[in-house]
């Protein structure tokens, strides 16, 4: 299965309250990175940075390899490249990158923070992943909990199903795949991966657009999205993003 990425591009940009839930996600990504205590010289690999990149604030590494398959995405980032500067951006998709002579030998870290899922062949993009890591470095995942608050609620009434079947966003997004925490550590340990940190986090009670409608009036604000995001450790299985930090063996 491949995408349509012109299609694709205009369902993302167009996606309500995205915009808001990739600052909250993006924090928790860093967290992960500090937590896993590499050197400052690190090469690291990030995969799909959409619209909010993770090589843009971390101040210190070695080299950094960025690849954005959407043309448009990447002409974005490509302009917030400072003139000299130790990232290299890649308009490819991993498969291409990782058959090209432009990959390393091996990376510290991959980041692949809410896109795994939009993958087609996921599996064999992980295995890949698996094989740019050199024993001992790290890979950071993140994808949407198919078994999240939000989605238990709407399968109360009716709105979303829970679990391996995908949502009307999902399907919209032209995903094929979901996870739950267990699928996913079970997933990435059949590969090989240790498993380091895994959770769920940022309590969402609606789905998107009743949480962007919400926002805009006012009845939510970023003081209510805080909350929602420091209570995750209340209901750890049930947040809406799964948050994964492995190590090769």
């Amino acid at each position: 299965m491949s995408k349509d990425l012109d299609k694709y591009l205009r369902d993302y940009l167009d996606l309500p309250f995205e915009r808001i839930f990739e600052a909250y996600r993006h924090t928790k990504v860093l967290e992960l990175i500090h937590s896993a205590n590499l050197s400052k010289s690190i090469k690291f690999l990030e995969i799909g940075p959409g619209l909010n990149p993770i090589f843009n604030v971390i101040k210190e590494f070695g080299v950094a390899h960025i690849l954005e398959p959407v043309n448009e995405l990447f002409k974005i980032n490509k302009e917030k490249l400072p003139k000299v500067s130790l990232v290299n951006l890649y308009n490819m998709s991993l498969e291409d990158f990782f058959n090209s002579n432009f990959k390393l030998p091996s990376y510290d870290l991959i980041i692949l923070s809410s896109v795994l899922h939009e993958i087609p062949e996921y599996q064999k993009a992980l295995i890949q992943c698996f094989n740019l890591l050199s024993s001992g470095s790290k890979i950071i995942i993140v994808v949407p909990n198919n078994r999240s608050l939000h989605r238990l609620i709407g399968q109360e009434s009716g709105l979303h199903p829970i679990g391996e079947r995908l949502t009307k966003t999902e399907t919209m997004m032209q995903q094929n795949v979901s996870f739950s925490i267990t699928s996913l550590q079970n997933e990435l340990l059949e590969i090989g991966f240790k498993t380091k940190v895994l959770k769920s986090e940022f309590i969402k009670i609606f789905p998107h657009l009743i949480m962007q409608e919400l926002f805009n009036q006012k009845v939510l604000d970023e003081q209510i999205l805080d909350f929602f995001s420091k209570i995750s450790y209340l209901l750890p299985d049930f947040g809406s993003e799964i948050f994964y930090l492995g190590e090769k063996p």
